[in-house]
């Protein structure tokens, strides 16, 4: 049973709950996204696995996940991309924000790695990834929004405006 922390609206700690309880109540908690770029600049973007519960078969960040209780932001950063992704990586912190969606709301930290070595996606959580270039991320995003987690779009938004 994954547990996570409850935050506040300042990010503070205020309890701790099955992450799946968390979600039921619609509380406030944590999440990482990961921009993973090539050499060549472009972004890792994977298709999430049909069995997931939340947006199934929706293109999205290169890993995400919750922080889970005690982890910092960082730590859950590095552990999702080996998770996701068989991934070692410096990641870096890009920005933070809230999320508050129907389905979940989320401080939500992103964080960017330069990767151009092998990735072993988890088929638990990934049905398939590609690189694609940033402006040909930018197109598919404005012509098909709904192709991508309602995250994904808010955190490359944010990203493209930093």
């Amino acid at each position: 049973m994954e547990i996570v922390d409850i935050v506040d609206e300042h990010d503070e700690v205020v309890g701790r709950m099955p992450r799946s309880e968390c979600h039921e109540r619609n509380l406030l908690h944590r999440a990482v996204h990961l921009f993973l770029f090539n050499d060549a600049g472009e972004l890792y973007v994977h298709r999430r696995a049909e069995s997931l519960r939340l947006w199934p078969g929706r293109w999205t960040s290169s890993a995400s996940g919750h922080v889970d209780a005690g982890e910092t932001y960082e730590t859950a950063a590095a552990r999702e991309l080996k998770e996701e992704l068989g991934v070692d990586g410096q990641v870096r912190r890009e920005l933070k924000f809230l999320y508050e969606g129907e389905e979940e709301r989320l401080f939500v930290t992103l964080y960017s790695v330069l990767h151009d070595g092998p990735i072993t996606p988890d088929p638990g959580e990934v049905a398939e990834g590609k690189f694609v270039d940033i402006y040909d991320v930018m197109a598919w995003v404005d012509e098909r929004p709904d192709d991508f987690t309602p995250t994904f779009r808010e955190a490359f938004e944010r990203y493209l405006r930093c």
